[in-house]
């Protein structure tokens, strides 16, 4: 069900996805978002990173994350969206979630 939304999301020019970033809100119409899902999807695929693996996030919010949890969420990967404030547990956190990959943008 999941992967019929996301590729509705290829058949939908007019609608969009607004994320605020600092000091911007940034605008992507739903077409480039379910591009850059398919462009995670395949990073995704390059790091080997398979169905049932699980992946950490973190850092502050942007619209990357956005595409990233989607193409995990597509490919059956587990997303753990850990606190950027963290910084001195996160070993910690890695070895209790069983994390393969930490993506961040500190």
């Amino acid at each position: 069900m999941i992967n019929k939304m996301i590729d509705k999301l290829k058949h939908s020019s007019s609608n969009y996805l607004e994320v605020f970033d600092g000091s911007k809100v940034i605008k992507m119409a739903f077409t480039e978002l379910y591009q850059n899902v398919l462009k995670a999807s395949n990073l995704l695929s390059a790091m080997e990173i398979r169905s049932g693996s699980r992946v950490g996030f973190l850092g502050n919010n942007v619209y990357e994350w956005v595409a990233l949890d989607l193409a995990c969420i597509a490919n059956g990967v587990v997303s753990v969206h850990l606190d950027a404030k963290l910084d001195s547990k996160l070993d910690e956190c890695i070895k209790a979630y069983d994390l393969v990959r930490v993506f961040s943008n500190l």
